[in-house]
């Protein structure tokens, strides 16, 4: 059928998805907005596989999620990856560190959340080719229909809708009420796990980040647990408002944000503001160029810090300056042990590149860290 390509805003990939399934079509199936591009093969309305640039969905994430591989042995087959381009999921099965059973089960996940995470655009780009890129290889073959994963979605829309109402901001922190936490919350159990993190103070963008999570996995999670009366939200810790930088009148656009952040090298804060510029308005001026801008600072990235620098710490972080910090800024310090390497924090970092790296710098600014 040669190409078809619109505007998510008219056509809904719920929409979109359903209307591949009933046609049978083989092709390749790509959605964009903001930093994000995701892609799925679509064969004979089934999901045969999902790529996203968003570092939280890659499929590393989901195996440490579920328990079946640490964040060293991601890091040790990344390693094996490059020698010998061999996709994840078959190096894991070939060197006998998850059976293949699993491995299949954890990729129809994969896929799952990949798509579910793109069923929430209300705009971006799609296009569909029936030309798929070959790609030689060796992986692990795992399929989901189509109507599947369209059911899964609009059974999800309510689920989404609620958790967005009380849960209105990914920077809320949480209130445990000890009473009403329910007997299954081990705490080797997921909600076991959340509640423990929630103790500590950390936001529900933290807790995602530190148990490598998709959102939908901690949503839900957090639903039955404020229907238990276990959990509370309350004050979020929200993005700054006026960063040192911004010399901009107030009521300037995200592009523009975004701009300047870039000329201060300040990655999470242009991502940020591309995210939010794109959602405001995806056709909005300015917009192909941060993206491009961006692109361009990720792969022509030379020098300090060395992919093979090993980050020590220097200081004992007091209490007050680790509530300060961003999710992503503690989520790489508590990943610090003088052993790991720069490219190592990063290849299992839930987060872009150019984010890790620009921590790991302000650390370094901050006399935080030392890079050997």
């Amino acid at each position: 059928m040669g190409r078809l390509e619109g505007d998510l805003a008219v056509m809904p990939l719920a929409d979109l998805a359903i209307w591949l399934a009933n046609r049978h079509l083989n092709g390749i199936l790509v959605l964009e907005r903001g930093t994000t591009r995701v892609a799925f093969h679509v064969n004979e309305g089934l999901v045969t596989r999902a790529a996203s640039d968003d570092p939280r969905l890659y499929f590393g994430q989901f195996l440490m999620h579920f328990g079946l591989l640490t964040e060293d042995q991601l890091q040790r087959a990344y390693g094996t990856q490059a020698e010998t381009n061999v996709l994840l999921g078959r190096i894991l099965v070939m060197i006998g560190i998850i059976p293949e059973e699993q491995v299949i089960q954890a990729l129809r996940v994969k896929i799952v959340e990949t798509m579910m995470a793109a069923f929430q655009w209300k705009d971006g780009q799609f296009y569909f080719d029936s030309e798929i890129p070959p790609d030689p290889r060796p992986a692990v073959d795992a399929a989901v229909p189509l109507v599947d994963i369209h059911r899964e979605g609009l059974a999800r829309a309510e689920t989404w809708a609620r958790f967005e109402e009380l849960f209105s901001h990914a920077g809320h922190l949480l209130d445990v009420d000890e009473q009403y936490v329910p007997p299954y919350a081990t705490p080797e159990s997921l909600e076991g796990r959340i509640l423990a993190l929630a103790r500590l103070g950390l936001s529900i963008e933290a807790i995602t980040l530190e148990l490598h999570a998709a959102d939908y996995l901690i949503a839900v999670r957090l639903l039955e647990l404020y229907d238990a009366g276990a959990v509370r939200p309350r004050e979020p810790s929200t993005w700054p408002a006026n960063p040192s930088w911004a010399n901009l009148p107030a009521g300037a656009s995200h592009v523009d944000l975004a701009r300047q952040a870039l000329t201060h090298q300040q990655y999470s804060a242009a991502i940020h503001h591309l995210q939010e510029g794109a959602r405001e308005d995806p056709g909005a001026p300015g917009l192909d160029e941060v993206r491009a801008a961006l692109s361009v600072a990720d792969q022509s990235w030379q020098g300090h810090p060395a992919p093979e620098a090993v980050p020590v710490l220097t200081v004992q972080v007091a209490p007050s300056v680790l509530k300060s910090m961003s999710a992503k800024q503690r989520y790489l310090l508590g990943r610090i042990d003088g052993k790991r390497t720069v490219q190592a924090l990063i290849q299992v970092s839930p987060m872009h590149d150019l984010e890790a790296r620009e921590i790991l710098l302000q650390f370094e600014r901050d006399g935080i860290i030392y890079l050997g």
